[in-house]
């Protein structure tokens, strides 16, 4: 429902006014706003503006009214207000008649009438009128909801009560529904209004994406948009929430099951993962995750609840992107996954995975850390409860780990165990210090790092091209470097016995 200059003129604030011209239609002239002008000036104006003028640089001089008019007129003016002192100033006919031609309705009000006042009546209307149209539609989205209607019917409610195309979109910024049907609206470069949808403590549900032409963007109200629109529309993110929730209780426990159960056939499990769409006869990886919040401990509260289940969700998006099936569950800020395995290689497509979802968490939850145990990746039927049993393995390691080491492998514990077994012999301690020290207190003088560039090139399997990539330097550069851990160390980097003595030696100083 529009504002009209019949509003205005039927309010208690505006009395005795005369009209110049011989205008009825007032209630067809919509108002957005009025502006207070000594001497409007037809720029000045905006389309649907009420001015409200004394022109007192017309009094002396009548015929500057006329290009004052017709500034009005090419400005889209909604009406002039003119405030007089006496009735010795007055409008000549030729500015008058070209108001009437125009269709530009003129007033004339008491000199004593406050302009000030007219001016807080009309943003008074406007307002109430606008949070019309805006309760309307509130009390239409909460009747949907109650009514048990689909989101699809809010979001086209809100393209309807708003006359604009409208979306929604989840936190991460992907389409939840939208109001058009036509796959090339919006049109490239189209910049949405953006309203937040839900905030909580834990972050917000999503947001509200509109598409207005240039005058409905000005007239949208953002906060009354957040307080009328957005708010219902947060019941079906609360709901569709919940819904989720749920479904994933169920997945959990099946996935958790998995993982710790050896004496349930698998033909069983196999029947009841196909009713929650898992398909056991894929190959499977194993991984075992493990969420900290430095300085935070493990009781629950509802916060830590949702975040748990939004870094699961995370994980699900993370492999959905990458094409690849999951089966995931948690238990507090423990995750076990089975990663479908890429025909072309399960190693690359785990590591692809574990560097997305890595992304993805930090980003999100900057201030958390993410430990990762990676099971076995080998193509053919899975051990699922002994494919959990190592990547848990591995995640025990991995959180021992005296480093800043955030990912571990099933083949890295056994590695571990190999060297945990020798570093307990004084004789192999002695050994690996004397091989060592050189190196050691080489880089504590120098910046080049040599004991880090020997664990890339040693994690790397001696591969030189993916070690410069890895340390994001030339291989002529590396090439120097393992010269130089040769010559500290004084075993070669061609030998492969010297390589596993130096991989030994080095993992009793460093996790990797």
């Amino acid at each position: 429902m529009r504002y009209t200059l019949a509003d205005l003129l039927g309010s208690r604030t505006v009395q005795g006014w005369r009209q110049l011209t011989s205008f009825s239609n007032f209630g067809e002239i919509a108002v957005s706003s009025t502006t207070i002008q000594e001497m409007p000036a037809g720029e000045a104006a905006k389309p649907g503006e009420v001015i409200l003028t004394t022109a007192h640089e017309c009094w002396e001089q009548p015929e500057l009214f006329v290009d004052m008019v017709r500034g009005m007129v090419q400005s889209g003016a909604a009406a002039v207000f003119f405030s007089f002192p006496n009735e010795r100033v007055v409008l000549p006919g030729q500015a008058v008649a070209l108001a009437q031609q125009s269709g530009l309705p003129l007033f004339v009000i008491p000199w004593e009438q406050r302009l000030s006042e007219i001016q807080m009546e009309a943003f008074r209307g406007i307002r109430e009128k606008e949070l019309l149209e805006y309760h309307r539609l509130q009390n239409t989205l909460y009747n949907l909801f109650f009514q048990s209607r689909p989101m699809a019917d809010a979001v086209e409610a809100v393209s309807r009560g708003l006359r604009m195309p409208a979306a929604v979109l989840d936190r991460e910024g992907e389409l939840v529904q939208r109001s058009w049907v036509s796959d090339s609206f919006p049109r490239a470069g189209t910049t949405p209004l953006q309203v937040e949808v839900g905030v909580r403590p834990s972050g917000l549900y999503g947001v509200l994406a509109l598409y207005p032409d240039r005058a409905q963007r000005e007239a949208l109200d953002p906060q009354a948009l957040a307080q009328y629109v957005a708010f219902p529309l947060s019941l079906w993110f609360h709901q569709r929430s919940t819904e989720n929730m749920a479904n994933t209780r169920v997945r959990n426990e099946f996935v958790w099951n998995l993982a710790n159960s050896r004496d349930v056939p698998l033909e069983e499990q196999s029947r009841q993962g196909a009713y929650l769409g898992f398909d056991l006869s894929l190959s499977y990886t194993c991984m075992a995750m493990r969420a900290q919040l430095p300085g935070e401990g493990e009781n629950y509260s509802p916060q830590m609840a949702q975040s748990a289940f939004e870094v699961l969700s995370l994980l699900l998006r993370e492999a959905g992107r990458q094409g690849l099936r999951i089966m995931a569950g948690s238990l507090g800020l423990s995750y076990i996954l089975y990663l479908e395995n890429r025909p072309e290689g399960a190693a690359q497509g785990v590591n692809a995975f574990l560097d997305g979802a890595d992304g993805q968490l930090r980003r999100r939850f900057p201030q958390w850390a993410f430990f990762w145990g990676v099971g076995e990746t080998e193509p053919g039927p899975t051990d699922f409860s002994g494919g959990y049993e190592h990547a848990a393995l591995a995640l025990k390691y991995c959180l021992n780990a005296q480093d800043s080491t955030r990912r571990f492998t099933y083949q890295n514990t056994q590695k571990a165990l190999i060297v945990s077994t020798l570093s307990q012999n004084q004789e192999v301690r002695e050994r690996a210090q004397r091989a060592l020290r050189r190196l050691m207190d080489y880089d504590a003088g120098s910046e080049i790092r040599l004991m880090d560039t020997l664990i890339a090139y040693i994690c790397a399997n001696y591969n030189i091209s993916q070690t410069a990539r890895s340390l994001h330097i030339h291989r002529q550069s590396l090439s120097y470097r393992l010269e130089k851990i040769e010559q500290l160390t004084g075993m070669s980097l061609g030998s492969h016995e010297d390589l596993f003595l130096l991989e030994v030696y080095s993992r009793i100083y460093r996790s990797y």
